[in-house]
């Protein structure tokens, strides 16, 4: 067998072992990553703790916006950013108070922390907690449309 035919027969096995191991990743990334087709979070959501809550979704990420005043008169602007995985989005929210006129700019404190909500399965209720950086405490969070 001369060296030309040796090495285009291990340049097709090469070709075979590459290609299966191409197709073998993508069906194992395509089986990992959730499905979110029949998922659409996007819109007004209500809440009771911070009123009216705004999302987005695009494919599994999730972002959102919110503002509310507190029990010491100061308005807040919220955002939240999120992964959903499976029926459950995990994510981070973030609050600072609101410039709005003040003469001095934005009075009180921001904060951040974690959140979690489980998704019903009509897409209509956002059942879960938020807790604030450094804390172990998780408090109720709920949002429905």
């Amino acid at each position: 067998m001369s060296s030309a035919k040796i090495k285009t027969g291990i340049f097709v096995l090469m070709f075979f072992v590459i290609a299966s191991n191409i197709a073998f990743a993508t069906a194992d990334i395509s089986a990992s990553s959730p499905s979110v087709e029949n998922i659409n979070l996007n819109g007004k959501w209500s809440s009771l703790l911070f009123g009216d809550v705004f999302l987005e979704q695009t494919d599994n990420r999730v972002t959102g916006t919110y503002r509310y005043t507190n029990d010491e008169d100061i308005t807040k602007d919220g955002e939240i950013k999120g992964v959903i995985q499976g029926r459950t989005i995990l994510g981070k929210w973030w609050e600072r108070p609101s410039g709005g006129g003040r003469p001095k700019g934005r009075i009180g404190e921001e904060a951040q922390g974690d959140l979690e909500w489980n998704i019903s399965n009509n897409d209509r209720t956002l059942s879960g907690w938020y807790r604030e950086e450094g804390d172990q405490e998780k408090h109720e969070w709920d949002l429905e449309r």
